[in-house]
């Protein structure tokens, strides 16, 4: 449809299942769920989009949608439309012969037992009275062996709020619909939705009728959308995301507890040379074993995440209540996983070494936010680097107060070769003869406040941001032209 107004007229005639896209003109996939639900409610509809992301999809589906099909994965197209066709026949159906149960025991039987759905039907005290051989081939077992009794198959109401019971749909006379867990007898689990709802027998009775369709496959893709979400698909490691959300909770803990937590910021040394010498897939490689390392070499009660490239990311819990007890017992727990990491790896048949640094920022209470946090154990690795890598730090303000010193003077360096600040000095130079041959060039930096910054302040952080080849072209240049002049 090209807009809102399209399929609204659209929605007027009688649709099997509508197939809708996401990105439309002038509105989107979701509100065309909900404009479809409005209009026609029990029509089927299937969400088939290349742009949608999987957090988008899972919305998509709990605001009602049947389906989803990926433009990149339509083979599960055909089966989509064919299942929901299916479904929306078997209800059409259903609705159409309440009315001829009465009339007809035999027509019935024979729609009920053709149909794919698994159906039943309850007396007022929870009897079965009927099932059809859907039971038989969902679960392997007759249904027969259920007609009279209260019990059938195992189930667990998977929904959150308590489960509503069959005398209350009976008794409220309203349809209910759930989602349930089924324990089959060859110990698989299923997932059935199924819609229970009463109605009056050919007697006067009031019965409690239920059908249920497979939904195993839809659970299977909402776990796999959880997985991507909270997931690093490479280690399998909680990601960013998920490793916040833990964060967070370690945090509330120490503040009730009053234990410490540690977060700690590992990075693998020199992990972009391995990737350069032998390739991507010998990175992953990596990658992946560290994963593992970390995972079973931690507590039960800590998390490890992978925060992205070769960084992962470690958050203790239920450490020592006294700061410098706690502080020992996490350079104890970095100095174990240092060793862990600088174990041989298996690369390609052969073995490969490689070290890791790490930054420590320990935590009691709620006083620093999650982003300080952070930023304290980014620091701490930043110190462990400096310091030559294989090695742990814990945070101290020092080293905050380090790094703003760096930036301030990164900051007048800039300044200083956009404001023309530096200076050049020149020292005589003399051959054994005392006489002059030459002169040394020496740069100064004349900061309008600080006055004069002798290069020891400021050529290793020239260097170390890439500001030293222009401020090596100014010195030339400067040399040169007092030279000429």
């Amino acid at each position: 449809m090209q807009d809102r107004a399209a399929l609204a007229e659209a929605l007027a005639q009688q649709w099997d299942v509508v197939l809708s896209d996401f990105s439309m003109l002038g509105f989107n996939g979701m509100e065309a769920l909900a404009l479809c639900r409005s209009q026609r409610s029990d029509t089927p509809f299937i969400l088939v989009s290349g742009t949608v992301g999987e957090e988008m999809a899972v919305a998509v589906m709990k605001a009602g949608a049947n389906d989803y099909v990926m433009k990149h994965n339509l083979a599960r197209l055909a089966p989509a439309l064919l299942r929901e066709l299916d479904d929306a026949r078997a209800r059409a159906s259903l609705r159409r012969t309440e009315l001829e149960l009465i009339d007809s025991e035999k027509r019935f039987h024979a729609f009920m037992d053709a149909s794919s759905f698994v159906a039943s039907i309850k007396d007022h005290d929870g009897r079965y009275l009927y099932m059809n051989k859907g039971w038989s081939t969902a679960f392997g077992v007759p249904g027969e062996q259920w007609i009279g009794r209260t019990a059938g198959p195992a189930r667990h109401d998977l929904r959150v709020v308590p489960g509503v019971s069959d005398a209350e749909v009976l008794d409220s006379g309203i349809a209910t619909e759930t989602i349930n867990e089924f324990q089959q007898p060859n110990a698989a689990v299923s997932y059935w939705k199924s819609t229970r709802f009463p109605f009056v027998g050919a007697t006067g009775q009031r019965l409690l009728g239920e059908f249920s369709t497979d939904v195993t496959a839809l659970k299977e893709s909402e776990e796999t959308i959880r997985k991507l979400a909270f997931l690093d698909p490479l280690t399998a490691l909680p990601n960013r995301r998920l490793m916040q959300d833990r964060l967070l909770h370690a945090l509330a803990l120490a503040a009730r507890s009053k234990q410490h937590g540690a977060l700690l910021f590992l990075d693998l040394d020199n992990f972009k040379t391995l990737n350069d010498t032998y390739g991507h897939d010998a990175g992953d490689q990596i990658l992946k074993q560290t994963g593992e390392r970390l995972g079973a070499g931690m507590r039960a009660c800590d998390t490890v995440a992978r925060a992205g490239g070769d960084e992962f990311v470690i958050s203790l819990e239920r450490l020592n209540c006294v700061a410098d007890v706690a502080s020992g017992e996490v350079n104890a727990i970095a100095r174990k996983i240092i060793g862990l990491i600088s174990a041989p790896y298996l690369l390609n048949g052969g073995e490969h070494r490689i070290s890791a640094s790490i930054g420590m920022a320990l935590f009691c209470d709620t006083r620093y936010s999650l982003g300080e946090l952070m930023k304290r154990a980014d620091i701490a690795l930043y110190s462990a680097k400096s310091g030559g890598r294989n090695t742990q730090m814990m945070f101290d303000p020092a080293m905050q107060a380090s790094i703003a010193m760096r930036n301030a003077m990164e900051a007048h360096v800039r300044q200083g070769l956009a404001q023309r600040h530096f200076a050049l000095y020149y020292q005589p130079q003399v051959d054994s003869a005392g006489g002059l041959v030459g002169v040394e060039a020496l740069l100064r930096l004349q900061h309008p406040d600080k006055g004069l910054i002798m290069p020891a302040a400021f050529i290793g952080v020239a260097e170390d941001t890439g500001l030293i080849c222009e401020l090596g072209y100014w010195t030339l240049e400067t040399a040169c032209a007092q030279l000429h002049a």
